[in-house]
């Protein structure tokens, strides 16, 4: 009776290019994914919020009963894409929480002009534990939002059927899905890098807590696709899905292996996608040195890669090579049944998973932020 399943929320990821959707249960120790869908969008519509694609697809196979489309309840969660959020690292002095909540609402007053819409925020300590000596740098993390917009998600959910209980921040997001599949170490940072199809966001988790966040705004996984289908003469759907398929050279074979079919189109797809490649790993470089110069704590042990990026065979590998720390795609131990969400890869759904989780008791997810 007390090992009885129990379905999450519906964990809804709002991506630029897609949103995915991720319904988990705990099994005993085990998380279990049990339905998970991916609705393409427009990457170049602009629009930060809830598309009307997924307001479609859910009216059609949800109204008359979610258990045609293999999500249970109406409870949901959702995160926004970087894009529509406001991620700032800001020094505060001891204080009650109201009392940290208005200096940090009169700091963004400050910075959002007067004409702009009210912001809604929340925050948390970012200093790892037993950092004594940082404590004249940034400790708090804020994370906002304009309120309309978190009222247009919010809405466009309800009028789907779904009751929204929370917008989620994709620092912690991810910091959840990290704490998923593996334990946290207080001692022991370890690092995220969602690989969006226009952006990435790099995170370094310590002690489940997001501590170091970083947007790399300009070297998202779409350039890796553009780059190959320009290259290849393909659509970019062929160019993501040959991408998928065959991927890069894997590091660990030599040059003198013999070759085979597969790896010269790997030597082809890396040589069209080497400039785009090159740009997100100078850019990882460029955000690991921060750890190494001024916070030696938090050099990440690991990195688990998720998003679009991580859906290229070999990626992890390529990444661990040029990087010089492991990577290791994203995965959730025990998805179980079949269905139409086999086919989606694990890493594209971990904030969505993290999201669903959130709908379980507490005393389930004790290692989660």
């Amino acid at each position: 009776m007390f090992d009885r399943p129990t379905r999450g929320w519906i964990g809804i990821d709002l991506g630029t290019s897609a949103v995915k959707l991720a319904q988990v249960r705990r099994v005993g120790a085990r998380w279990r994914l049990v339905h998970a869908r991916i609705v393409r969008r427009d990457p170049g519509n602009g629009r930060a919020g809830l598309p009307e694609e997924i307001l479609g697809w859910w009216e059609d196979t949800c109204r008359d009963g979610q258990s045609r489309a293999g999500f249970a309840g109406r409870r949901a969660a959702c995160v926004l894409p970087a894009s529509a959020t406001d991620l700032r690292a800001v020094h505060l002095p001891d204080g009650s929480d109201p009392e940290r909540r208005a200096m940090i609402a009169g700091e963004l007053e400050s910075i959002f002009s007067a004409g702009a819409a009210r912001r809604t925020f929340d925050f948390w300590e970012c200093r790892p534990p037993a950092a004594e000596e940082e404590s004249k740098l940034e400790n708090v993390n804020v994370l906002s939002v304009a309120e309309d917009e978190a009222a247009l998600v919010a809405g466009a959910l309800a009028r789907a059927g779904l009751r929204c209980l929370a917008i989620d921040g994709l620092p912690l997001a991810l910091a959840r899905a990290v704490g998923m599949v593996q334990p946290a170490e207080p001692q022991a940072p370890v690092a995220a890098v969602d690989w969006g199809y226009t952006s990435a966001t790099f995170c370094v988790i310590c002690a489940s807590r997001p501590v170091f966040t970083r947007h790399l705004r300009d070297c998202g996984f779409g350039a890796l696709v553009c780059a190959a289908s320009e290259g290849l003469g393909l659509p970019a759907d062929d160019a993501e899905q040959l991408l998928a398929m065959h991927g890069l050279p894997d590091p660990a074979r030599h040059a003198g292996d013999r070759a085979d079919a597969v790896r010269e189109i790997q030597e082809v797809l890396a040589d069209v996608t080497s400039q785009a490649l090159g740009a997100m790993v100078s850019q990882l470089n460029k955000t690991l040195a921060y750890p190494e110069l001024h916070r030696s704590r938090l050099i990440p042990r690991k990195i688990w890669l998720l998003g679009g990026g991580a859906t290229v065979r070999n990626m992890a590998a390529v990444l661990s090579a040029r990087a010089g720390l492991p990577f290791e795609a994203w995965r959730l131990p025990g998805s179980e049944g079949p269905g139409s969400f086999s086919a989606v890869p694990d890493a594209l759904l971990g904030p969505a998973v993290a999201l669903s989780a959130l709908g379980l008791p507490r005393s389930r997810i004790a290692s989660l932020v």
